[in-house]
């Protein structure tokens, strides 16, 4: 489908100067897109738009050293800048303190509230992104692990629908595993939630999707679908959401032994032995 998806690859080896050049394309597109998104909050600045009042314009400067070459860029870039310049706003920021009932204006609130699905720039433009079908074996071919992310805010429709869409991206692409991670603001803890899809994706069969390996076999209790803590991170600067992220998450009580853990070495195991020998996607 159309649907702009995040995938997150784990333990890859470093891909070669044709797939970084590929990636350094699709960092100019989306830093593009930002720059896109920044004219248009700024318009709707100036215009007076009450959504926006209290606010100050955001300067290429600023989005320039927020955004180095080394991050993915991202809207929660834009978030960072604009709760940074919330901090110093007491009115606005007492009042988006009482509207989401937090203590901290946090990248993500920002971004959500000020650079969300309702600008025309919210979107990357058709063509810019490759298939997930294709990125996953990409990801597999460089040894790593794929990984989807955010399942709540992935665009596979509403919650009852969650199994088959997960099922059929994993049908359709060899996907290892699903991010467990749940949190939205101020908060952030594993979903029961999202470990209990997984268990219950793990109850399904999947032919021809784990190949045997030459001379050894997966554990029999192998899972097809891999639960990771991960996190979805676009380099954003020490002290934003994604390091609070990192700090903050947990594994559930059945999953502190660690097995959610060898599960995914074991995946990673897999892959890399496998990779020399896949055909295309």
């Amino acid at each position: 489908d159309d649907i702009q998806r995040h995938l997150i690859g784990l333990g890859m080896r470093h891909p070669d100067n044709e797939e970084l050049e590929r990636c350094d394309k699709i960092k100019r597109e989306r830093y593009a897109r930002l720059v896109n998104i920044v004219n248009e909050i700024n318009q709707l600045i100036r215009s007076g738009n009450p959504k926006y009042i209290g606010l100050d314009q955001i300067t290429a400067t600023r989005l320039s050293e927020v955004v180095s070459l080394e991050t993915v860029p991202s809207r929660l870039h834009v978030g960072y800048i604009l709760s940074e310049m919330i901090q110093g706003k007491p009115e606005l920021l007492n009042l988006l303190k009482r509207e989401y009932d937090v203590d901290v204006i946090t990248p993500r609130i920002a971004m959500d509230r000020y650079a969300g699905k309702h600008l025309e720039a919210y979107n990357l433009p058709s063509g810019t992104l490759p298939q997930l079908k294709e990125m996953v074996h990409k990801i597999h071919m460089f040894g790593g692990i794929a990984i989807l992310p955010h399942i709540g805010r992935n665009g596979l429709g509403d919650e009852d629908n969650f199994i088959e869409a997960l099922y059929g991206l994993v049908m359709l692409g060899r996907l290892d595993g699903i991010e467990v991670q749940a949190g939205k603001y101020n908060e952030c803890t594993v979903s029961d939630r999202y470990v209990a899809i997984a268990k219950t994706l793990n109850q399904r069969t999947y032919p021809g999707i784990l190949l045997p390996i030459p001379g050894r076999q997966l554990p029999f209790d192998h899972p097809q679908v891999l639960i990771s803590l991960g996190v979805d991170f676009h380099g954003i600067m020490n002290g934003g959401h994604n390091a609070d992220v990192i700090a903050g998450a947990s594994f559930p009580h059945d999953y502190r032994d660690g097995k959610a853990l060898d599960d995914l070495r074991v995946r990673l195991d897999y892959w890399k032995s496998t990779a020399t020998s896949l055909e295309g996607p």
